[in-house]
Parts: C-alpha cells; sequence; structure tokens
C-alpha cells in the first residue's frame, strides 16, 4: 500500500493589502489599535493578564477562513501554483473559488477520486513557514538563503518584514512589542486558521485524511523532566507560554501549543468522518535546514550538539522525550478519540538539506536516532490500534540514500513491520529537479512553459520517479507521498500558471503514484 497525500497552504488571502512590504516599523501605539480593535470584534482569541507571558486557548470561530480551501484552490496556491498564498488575484478579480478564470472544483474532485489521492496537509498552522506568509513580495517557493520572505501573520501582523523562521520571528516580537504581544499574534494565528466549513470542504471533497505539521513546542513539556524550571511552569492542556530553543536559548523563542487545539481539531476532524495524522515537524536546535526548522538561518544544531541551558544533555535526547510524550499522549486519548489518529511522523525530512550544503549531520547519527525512536512506538500499543508510524527519509539528507537509508531500513524493521504497521514516507517535487522543471525563463530549466513537449516530460518524470521508488523500496513496502506539488519551478514569478498544464500535472502525478501502488 501506498499512500497519496498532498501539501496545501495555509492562510491565502483575497484582499491584496495583506502580507505588503513595509519601509516603516509598525508603531507600538498603531499595535496599541489592532489589539483594541481586535478585543472590540472580538478577533483577540486569548485571556491573560496584562503585562503576562501567558495566554489560555479559547476555541472560537475561525477569523479569516481557508476561503480557498475548495479542491479547486488547493491546486493553485503556493507550491501548486507557484504562489505564496497571498499573491492571488485582488479580490474584485476572483471567481467563486478564489481564483480567476473559470476553474471547477469538480474537474479536479473527479481527479482526485480517479487516482485516489487521500488526504491533505494544513501546513504551516502550527509550525509556521516564512514564504507562506511572504505576499505579493515572494519569490521563493520555499525560501533557500537569508533574509527570509515573511511579510506578515494574519490577522495581527500586517508588516513584518522578512522574518524567517517562526523562533526568530517570535524574538523579534518579544523584543520589539514585549512577550505578551507576541503570544497575542502567535494566538490569533493559529485561531483564525482553518475554520469549520474548511473541514465540510475537505470531507466533502472525499479527501479521507489530514496530515497536521506541529511544532516540537506542542509536547515541550516533555523537557520538564530534565527542565522543570523552563518547560514546566505551563498547563500543557490550555496554556500559551514563550518557551526558549534548548539551544538558541538567546535567539530563538517558541509560543506553545496547547493541547486543547489539537483536541478540538480531532474531535471536529472525527465527526466528518476524517482521520488525523501528527507530524512532528521539526526539532528542539534545528534538525533539517530551512524555514519550517524553527530556527533558521541558525545552523542546525540537534545532530551534533548539547543544550546551553543546565544541565546540559544532547539535543537528540530531547527528540526522544518530546517523541515519546506525543506517543503517550495519544494512549491517553479517550478511546473514541484516538481511533481518528491514523498515524505518527517522529521526525519530518530528517537531516533535510544535510547532503547538498555544509554537513551538519552525520548521516549514521541520523539512521541511529530514527532507530531509537522508532522503538519507542514499536514498544507502545500504537501499533495493535492502526495507528502506524510514518517513517520520513529524504534524499537530500544522505550522499547515496539508496545505498545508505534503504538498506538501513530493511535491515531494521522486519518484513513484518514493513507490511503492517510501518510506512516509508517519501516527498516529490518537479520544481527542484533541472531534468522535470518548467519555467518561462528560457534556459533556466528542462522546459519552458506552453511548449508542446512539457507535458511529456512531466509525465515521463512523475512516472520515472515513481517507477524508481517501488525498485528501489521494494514491492512489500508500504509507501507515502505525504508531499508533492504543482509547482514548476524554485522561482515563484517564473514558474508555468497555465490552469490546464497544472490539471494535467495533478493527473499524471496522482496516476504514477497509482500505478506504482501508493494508495489503498
Amino acid at each position: 500500500m501506498v499512500l497519496a497525500i498532498s501539501t496545501i497552504s495555509e492562510q491565502v488571502q483575497k484582499v491584496s493589502g495583506w502580507c505588503s512590504r513595509s519601509s516603516r516599523r509598525t508603531s507600538h501605539r498603531e499595535i496599541a489599535r489592532e489589539l483594541s480593535a481586535g478585543e472590540e470584534e472580538g478577533t483577540v482569541l486569548v485571556e491573560g493578564e496584562a503585562g503576562s507571558t501567558s495566554s489560555r486557548y479559547v476555541a472560537a470561530p475561525a477569523l479569516l477562513s481557508l476561503s480557498l480551501l475548495g479542491l479547486a484552490t488547493w491546486f493553485l496556491t503556493t507550491r501548486y501554483f507557484g504562489a505564496s498564498p497571498s499573491r492571488v488575484r485582488p479580490a474584485d478579480e476572483v471567481d467563486e473559488w478564489g481564483v480567476g478564470g473559470g476553474w471547477k472544483q469538480q474537474q479536479v474532485k473527479g481527479i482526485i477520486q480517479q487516482h485516489g489521492m487521500y488526504g491533505v496537509s494544513l501546513g504551516g498552522w502550527l509550525c509556521l513557514e516564512d514564504w507562506l506568509n511572504s505576499g505579493r513580495h515572494g519569490s521563493e517557493v520555499s525560501t533557500v538563503s537569508p533574509p527570509g520572505q515573511g511579510q506578515c501573520l494574519p490577522p495581527l501582523l500586517k508588516h513584518v518584514p522578512n522574518w524567517s523562521s517562526e523562533g526568530l520571528l517570535v524574538k523579534e516580537l518579544m523584543d520589539s512589542y514585549g512577550k505578551d504581544y507576541a503570544i497575542k499574534a502567535i494566538s490569533a494565528y493559529r485561531a483564525s486558521f482553518v475554520s469549520e466549513k474548511d473541514l465540510d470542504e475537505i470531507a466533502a471533497n472525499g479527501l479521507k485524511w489530514v496530515r497536521l505539521p506541529l511544532s516540537w513546542v506542542t509536547f515541550a513539556d516533555a523537557l520538564a523532566k530534565i527542565y522543570p524550571a523552563t518547560y514546566g511552569q505551563h498547563d500543557p492542556m490550555n496554556d500559551m507560554v514563550i518557551v526558549p530553543d534548548p539551544f538558541w536559548k538567546e535567539h530563538a523563542f517558541f509560543v506553545t501549543v496547547p493541547r486543547k487545539i489539537l483536541l478540538d481539531f480531532i474531535h471536529k476532524a472525527q465527526k466528518r468522518g476524517l482521520k488525523v495524522l501528527l507530524d512532528i515537524h521539526n526539532s528542539p536546535g534545528g534538525s533539517q535546514r530551512g524555514t519550517y526548522n524553527g530556527i533558521w538561518p541558525l545552523e542546525p544544531m540537534f545532530w551534533k550538539a548539547k543544550t546551553n541551558l543546565s544541565p546540559r544533555v544532547p539535543l537528540t535526547k530531547l527528540g526522544l522525550l518530546i517523541a515519546e510524550e506525543m506517543i503517550h499522549w495519544i494512549e491517553g486519548l479517550e478511546p473514541e478519540l484516538r481511533s481518528a489518529i491514523m498515524g505518527v511522523c517522529l521526525m519530518n525530512e530528517p537531516g533535510h538539506m544535510n547532503a547538498l550544503s555544509h554537513p551538519f549531520a552525520d548521516e549514521g547519527h541520523i539512521l541511529s536516532w530514527l532507530a531509537i525512536a522508532a522503538d519507542i512506538y514499536r514498544k507502545s500499543t500504537l501499533p495493535r490500534q492502526n495507528i502506524k508510524l510514518y517513517m520520513s527519509l529524504i534524499h537530500t539528507a544522505f550522499k547515496n540514500e539508496a545505498q545508505m537509508a534503504i538498506p538501513w531500513y530493511h535491515r531494521t524493521f522486519s518484513l513484518e513491520e514493513r507490511k503492517t504497521w510501518l510506512v516509508a514516507e517519501l516527498h516529490y517535487y518537479q520544481a527542484w529537479n533541472g531534468d522535470c522543471d518548467g519555467s518561462t525563463k528560457w534556459g533556466a530549466s528542462s522546459y519552458q512553459c506552453g511548449e508542446a513537449r512539457s507535458k511529456g516530460i512531466a509525465a515521463g518524470c512523475a512516472y520515472g520517479a515513481a517507477s524508481s521508488f517501488r525498485q528501489q523500496w521494494g514491492p512489500e513496502t508500504q509507501i507515502a507521498v505525504n508531499e508533492f506539488s504543482l509547482a514548476t519551478f524554485s522561482e515563484i514569478d517564473f514558474a508555468c500558471k497555465d490552469r490546464e498544464f497544472l490539471v494535467y500535472l495533478l493527473s499524471v502525478q496522482l496516476g504514477a503514484f497509482q500505478k506504482e501502488g501508493f494508495q489503498t
């Protein structure tokens, strides 16, 4: 069995004023006015004493609904459409799906049902990425070099020039406006991200699963076993507090994610017949290179350093504590809620970019950590409850994945485990493949947008990649393609945007995954 799960954007803004680049920093007085206005309109969704450094999560209707969450629009945003979420047409130019040109939801829905795409990922909700909030000034589909592309964080932050990652954004907000405002800004963003209508649309379009990427601070209280004064002074069920990264303790700070957010979401998903995949998307100190690691562009230290707190312990140990805490939390859920959890990923893209830039991790160390984390899962009750383990392995972490990671996978896990509770999670992007990408730039990619040969190249790449995955991993391996894309080029402005071609690209990728058994 191989599962194909698409990735969507978040916070798609129709209003062209969102995320516009500002030459000045918003003043304290303006922020006070925004907070006051938000309270009057019911948009500040936190409770807390004035001057406090914590807030209590309050379930509330979304402020900025994912109005483009119809299937038709999922594929016209961020990586799919080669555009950042806020780089859509102005409000007066969009059709009923939020994009011009008569895009038909049923067309995309039909392709999904024909080829068996099962889920969607709420990337960027509980683990921030700068380029997803870059506005009309975003230039890259995933930022590759400083400064960051982040320009805003709706609904409160309209102008935050060039923020790069969540930890550094919170630090900037703390320094500029105080801890209380930093918490309110993050809280308002989280509360406004997804609405019940969005979940209705996900279910109505025939999807069955929702992948939920999480920052490690969702389970920061696990570190209280070692650092009670730093990570054990809040109620993990309800409180949002600011905690430091345990290595970059002076440079990166995070707002904890209350368990109540997860419980509310899982309950709402279950009511609609949706299952949830919980994915720990980053780690203390940074375990990948890129905006989603939480500390970018600082150096990822997870694999090679100890904490800068007392006592000093390896960051990898903290990662295991976090994985263990998530597993124990799931085990403690009421049976009805626990049945809505389809799987867990204990680390997303471990070591991403390690093999393509200055190395920051020993390849063997990465695999050893994954084996230990998997053993925590193996010894839990989750395998017996049909909650699967998704093992994320990415080729950018290894000089030769086929010779290093794949043989390790087959040595470490028995055939029975690989056929039952273990799923190899792979990601596939044509935009970063020089033999498969397409753009409007002459000579910059393998084909130019609109060329007659573009469809042949795209289809050949998709079917070739799927066939290669199957040959490398073997016929018995369960494979999940948890991220794939309709973006054709790494630079937003030069990516192909013809809707007919993007529908074709969606169809051939899903068809390729289906041919190799990448579905149930």
